[in-house]
């Protein structure tokens, strides 16, 4: 039987369960007081939540954030090397730096060179037309 208290206006009891937080402090087995009850206790279920949302956080938006890092990193170069607006660097700077140029969020194409750009979220690059060791930072205007 379950030790955290639970607060319910109903009298309906349904047949014991288990909580199903595999994280329970509380016993582990509960009388519901709700055909749906899935948690002994409220705080059960919001344990079991914030474990969930901790695993999605940890594996599904680990891209998101290595793009976001990318795009970080994109605007410092852009501002510490930019001259009138333009910014070109060599590929081993990037590499230095972990810069992996084929990530992107959306891709595009420079009217003026013709050539693909890789936008991230308020940067982008570009291969040099011209010298294949070098990349150009380009920055969304507003």
């Amino acid at each position: 039987m379950s030790t955290c208290t639970y607060i319910s206006r109903s009298k309906r009891r349904y047949p014991e369960r288990i909580c199903k937080n595999k994280n329970c402090n509380h016993g582990k087995r509960y009388i519901p007081t709700d055909f749906r009850q899935e948690y002994c206790c409220p705080s059960c279920g919001e344990d079991a939540g914030n474990d969930r949302r901790r695993e999605l956080n940890n594996s599904t938006f680990q891209h998101e954030k290595q793009l976001r890092l990318i795009d970080k990193k994109l605007s410092v170069l852009f501002n510490k090397y930019e001259i009138n607006g333009y910014c070109q660097l060599q590929k081993n700077l990037l590499q230095h730096e972990v810069i992996d140029i084929s990530l992107g969020v959306q891709q595009g194409i420079n009217t003026l060179t013709k050539q693909k750009v890789n936008w991230l979220y308020e940067y982008g690059t570009e291969q040099h037309p011209e010298n294949k060791d070098w990349i150009i930072i380009h920055k969304k205007p507003k």
